[in-house]
Formats: C-alpha cells, sequence, structure tokens
C-alpha cells in the first residue's frame, strides 16, 4: 500500500467531515498519537480492521480503493477521460468515428489480453449472517465452495456470508476465512454466536457490554449483555 497516500486521504476526508483527530481515534478506537502516525505516512502497515474502522467513519467506499496497487482512485478529477472528451469535442464528425472505432479496436485487443480468474473448491463450515442473525448448526454438514485464488493455507473456519450488513467490504455471498484468537479486540470483524444466531460484524467492547457492529448503516448493531449465551468462533484474517 502508499501508506503516505492513504494518510493523505484519510487526513482530508477527516478535515471534510470537520472531525478532529481526538474524535476520530475515539469513535475507530484508536490512539490519538497512532492515527497522527497513520495520516503521515509513518507506520509502514496499517491492520485491515483499522483500515475498515476508519473507513466506515470517513464514508471511504470499496470503490474507492484500489486493492492490487494500494492507491485511491481519484474519480472525481479524471485528466485523462476529460483531456480525451475535450479533444473529441473539437474533432469533425469523420474524425470522431475514427477515433470511436480505434477505441472500440483498444477495447476488444484489452478484453483478449485479460488474464482469467482461477479458483479454488474449499469445504464451508456453514452460513454466517450479515444482516440480523441466521441459526447456526456446528452439527451440519460442510458443503462445497468455489472461491478466488489463492486460498489461504491455515485457517478455522470458512463461512459463506448471507446478507448486506457488512458492505462495502464484504459482499452477499462471499466466502471468508476465520481464524480462532485467544483474545479479541475492538475494530476486528469477527463471527460470533449470539443465542443460536449467527453474525459477521464488527466487534466493539463497551465497559457493560459488547456490540456487534455493522459497516453498513442500513443495519442495526447487536448488543451482548451477561445474559446472552455469546461467543466468537474467529476473527476475519482473509
Amino acid at each position: 500500500m502508499n501508506l503516505i497516500e492513504i494518510g493523505h486521504e484519510i487526513r482530508q476526508r477527516r478535515l471534510n467531515k470537520q472531525l478532529s483527530l481526538e474524535q476520530l481515534a475515539e469513535q475507530a478506537h484508536l490512539n490519538k498519537a497512532t492515527l497522527s502516525r497513520y495520516e503521515n505516512g509513518k507506520i509502514q502497515n496499517i491492520s485491515l480492521e483499522t483500515f475498515i474502522a476508519i473507513s466506515s467513519i470517513l464514508g471511504i467506499k470499496l470503490s474507492d480503493f484500489d486493492i492490487e496497487s494500494g492507491r485511491f482512485i481519484q474519480t472525481t478529477e479524471d485528466i485523462t477521460i476529460k483531456g480525451i472528451s475535450k479533444t473529441v469535442n473539437e474533432l469533425t464528425d469523420e474524425r470522431r468515428q475514427a477515433v470511436w472505432n480505434f477505441a472500440k479496436e483498444q477495447l476488444a485487443t484489452q478484453k483478449t489480453l485479460q488474464v482469467k480468474k482461477t479458483y479454488a473448491v474449499v469445504l464451508a463450515d456453514g452460513v454466517l449472517s450479515a444482516g440480523t442473525g441466521e441459526f447456526l448448526d456446528t452439527n451440519n454438514e460442510r458443503f462445497a465452495v468455489r472461491v478466488p485464488e489463492p486460498v489461504p493455507s491455515k485457517y478455522d473456519y470458512a463461512f459463506k456470508i448471507n446478507g448486506h450488513s457488512m458492505e462495502p467490504f464484504y459482499q452477499d455471498g462471499q466466502v471468508i476465512f476465520l481464524q480462532q484468537r485467544e483474545s479479541y479486540r475492538s475494530g476486528q470483524i469477527v463471527a460470533a454466536i449470539v443465542n443460536g444466531s449467527s453474525f459477521l460484524k464488527r466487534i466493539q467492547v463497551e465497559e457493560d457490554c459488547i456490540k456487534l457492529v455493522s459497516l453498513n448503516k442500513a443495519y442495526p448493531n447487536v448488543t451482548v449483555t451477561n445474559n446472552d449465551n455469546y461467543r466468537i468462533l474467529g476473527c476475519v484474517f482473509s
């Protein structure tokens, strides 16, 4: 990832939302000094759960970010497209048609050169609700699902997502891989079972309860108290 660019974008979006460094750090469950180092590109690695926590607060969408290059996409000021549009508008009809034909040829060539994705088949342990909860019977037989490669070499559970409460980072039908931990902290994306229903949520530890937070604000959070039968299956790591 280009951490300097990411830090700059985080700072700009924080300022656009009129949030102070302290306010964003508190909402994302981060130390103020740590967030400051993120914004200045002085930390060499940013964890997935931290990036998701900050993104959900600042309104950063998955479509804003190119995962492969680790860079943000400048959708508002695309200089190349603006330049092409301006130039084409100055051409005669005949020359515009020539540009159009050339563009179609280039697109056809590009499609033939695109690398096809490869897939693997894994056994899923069940279905997790990214919504309002789904009954999970851990005694049910596992079922085969097709996932894009590469597949993690070591994981404790694989689950298929059902629902939209964790969009844009986790999609309906996507398969996620979990790893069991000795302890869990605020900000991690976890699979939890509450009173027999399974959830995929971001965990937030409070003084008197645990909140399972939806990234999609259209869906409610789940509050867990001492009266609930609750356990965490694992943390999403891939």
